[in-house]
């Protein structure tokens, strides 16, 4: 809404993407890229989180996940965080 897009922008709140894996034992590498911009991802956890507030823009948001090698996502999730 108009109201959510100005609270990230006023950096009351900000929005959170979350890739939540199937494992958490083996290491997960790669890039998410939000709207062209890349952000580097290595982990060995369940899930990683990471703020692309600064990656979106109003209306629709192209999102692109290049792991390094193979891995076995869940589930992902965009979320409006309170700040």
């Amino acid at each position: 809404s108009h109201e959510e897009e100005e609270s990230v922008q006023d950096e009351d709140s900000y929005v959170e993407l979350t890739l939540e894996f199937t494992d958490d034992t083996s290491e997960k590498t790669g890039y998410v890229s939000i709207n062209g911009d890349r952000n580097h991802f290595d982990t060995r956890e369940i899930s990683y989180a990471i703020d692309i507030s600064d990656d979106i823009v109003s209306g629709n948001n192209a999102v692109q996940i290049n792991p390094s090698t193979t891995i076995e996502l869940r589930e992902l999730v965009v979320e409006l965080k309170e700040d």
